[in-house]
Parts: C-alpha cells; sequence; structure tokens
C-alpha cells in the first residue's frame, strides 16, 4: 500500500510569531556522471533548521516534538504555477519515501538502505543568536537515499521535498509548522555520450 503525501497545506506558512522552519540545502540540482550500476544508491541531503525566536534561557532543550517530512518524484506538469496542488498531493507518485523515525550517523550514508527511508542524524543541534533579539537555531542533517534504477528508462528527474514540524515549549503550546516546499532536480549524465556528441561549427 502506498504512503500517502502530506497535506498541501505544507505550503503554507507557519502562522507561528514564535518558530519558522527551513529546508536548507545546496544542491537543488545533482548531476550523476558515469552511473555503474543502476543498483546502486544515491543520497541527497539537506538540514532541516528551526529557527526560535524566543530562545530558552539556562537549561536547553529543544522543542521539536514531531518530525514528518517526505521526498517524492514530480512531473513537470505538477512544477507549473497553476498545477492544482490538492490533485498533484492526491496522485500516486512513482517513488515516494518518508521518515519514519530512523537515524544514520555521518560516516554512515554511503550505505543507506532506501527501504528505510528518508534518515536524521540522531539529533538536533543548538546554535545561539548571533546576536542581541535575532533567533537562535536548532538544526539536524536529512539524508534522502534513493534507488538508482530510477533513472533506467529516464535521465532527468524531478523531486519535491515537504516537512511539517510539531513544536511545543512554555510560550507555543503543541503547533505544526511547515516548511517552504524544496524542489530537485536530478539529472544522469554520461561522459562518453558528451563525447561522442557532434561539435557544432560556428560561421564566422
Amino acid at each position: 500500500m502506498p504512503e500517502h503525501a502530506l497535506s498541501p497545506s505544507a505550503n503554507v506558512p507557519a502562522n507561528s510569531q514564535q518558530f519558522s522552519v527551513e529546508i536548507r540545502s545546496v544542491q537543488r540540482y545533482a548531476a550523476l556522471w558515469d552511473i555503474a550500476s543502476l543498483e546502486a544508491t544515491y543520497v541527497w541531503s539537506c538540514t532541516l533548521v528551526i529557527k526560535d525566536a524566543i530562545p530558552p534561557e539556562g537549561l536547553l532543550y529543544h522543542p521539536i516534538q514531531r518530525v514528518q517530512i517526505e521526498f517524492r518524484a514530480v512531473e513537470l506538469s505538477d512544477k507549473i504555477p497553476f498545477a492544482n496542488e490538492d490533485e498533484v498531493v492526491r496522485r500516486v507518485p512513482e517513488f515516494l519515501v518518508t521518515y519514519k523515525g530512523e537515524t544514520a550517523e555521518p560516516d554512515e550514508v554511503s550505505r543507506l538502505d532506501p527501504r528505510k527511508g528518508i534518515l536524521l542524524a540522531p539529533d538536533f543541534t543548538h546554535h545561539s543568536a548571533k546576536e542581541p533579539g535575532a533567533p537562535s537555531e536548532w538544526t539536524r542533517m536529512v539524508w534522502v537515499p534513493m534507488p538508482l534504477h530510477l533513472f533506467a528508462c529516464r535521465d532527468y528527474r524531478m523531486f519535491r521535498m515537504q516537512a511539517n514540524i510539531t513544536l511545543e515549549d512554555e510560550h507555543t503550546p503543541n503547533e505544526v509548522a511547515h516548511a517552504a516546499v524544496v524542489d530537485v532536480d536530478i539529472e544522469r549524465l554520461s561522459s562518453v555520450q558528451l563525447m561522442n556528441m557532434p561539435s557544432r561549427r560556428i560561421s564566422s
């Protein structure tokens, strides 16, 4: 039975004046060169960032009660501005993984099993406010293992990540915050095919 996609409300920013959630990634596009085996696994990574505008004083404890993350394949028609997000979410994607509570250490990333779903670092790391009045941050690494057989018949694929975080502390009781959707493009490339492409003669 396929897993259910998160609610389209994940596109809506949280109403909280205290917390905000971000999926932070320096790699929205990845090129996979010369794949040796389609039985292998590729791991896309990002960082989950929770900003707290009212940092706790004294003993630190993170306010995160529940983490929901999904990563799914989408089609080009899903990314156009007038796409019906309700219909996109209801459609069963060819590839969908969710966070099921599994964790991993950074040195285990190369051996991750896609059947375990999305994996997180063992715990959140706290970063104090850089200046008075600025928010503090809680961060946690996220790894998404995906089987390379997804690229057996298609050299270019698009994916979408969503995250919902349930938070609670003395100022905010049991609130769900939504991270903005992140789109990821991954392409399979071959250096042999690139070398064999006919060159274009530029006329003067």
